[in-house]
C-alpha cells in the first residue's frame, strides 16, 4: 500500500478504535444519537460484476461491538469512511447520545 493511503487506513482503525475504546470506559451497550445522520454505503450486487453506486442509510444507534444501527440493518464501522467515523467521535465527545442500554456488570 502506498504510503498516504495507508496512513489514512492506520487514521480509520484509530478512529475505529477510539469509538470502541470511549463505549466501553463509559460502559455503555448502545446509545441512540440525538441527532440523526447518513453515510454513504457502496451497493453491489451479487447479480452483476457492477458497482451499483451508493446507497445513503439514517443512523440512529451505536453498539459497543462496532455496528451503527439503522431501521433495517446493522453497519460494521469498519464500513463507513473517515469523515463518518470522524462524525460519530465527535457526537460521542460532545454527548450528542441518548443512553439505550448500559452493560451489565460482571461483578453481580
Amino acid at each position: 500500500m502506498r504510503r498516504n493511503a495507508l496512513r489514512v487506513s492506520e487514521l480509520r482503525a484509530d478512529i475505529i478504535n477510539e469509538i470502541k475504546d470511549f463505549m466501553s470506559y463509559k460502559e455503555l451497550k448502545q446509545i441512540e444519537f440525538k441527532k440523526l445522520f447518513t453515510v454513504q454505503l457502496d451497493v453491489a450486487s451479487s447479480l452483476t460484476d457492477y458497482d451499483m453506486g451508493i446507497e445513503m442509510v439514517v443512523v440512529k444507534f451505536l453498539t459497543d461491538d462496532g455496528f451503527v444501527i439503522t431501521d433495517d440493518s446493522e453497519i460494521n464501522l469498519d464500513e463507513l469512511n473517515p469523515y463518518e467515523l470522524a462524525w460519530i467521535l465527535d457526537e460521542l465527545e460532545c454527548i450528542n447520545y441518548i443512553v439505550s442500554e448500559l452493560k451489565e456488570n460482571e461483578n453481580e
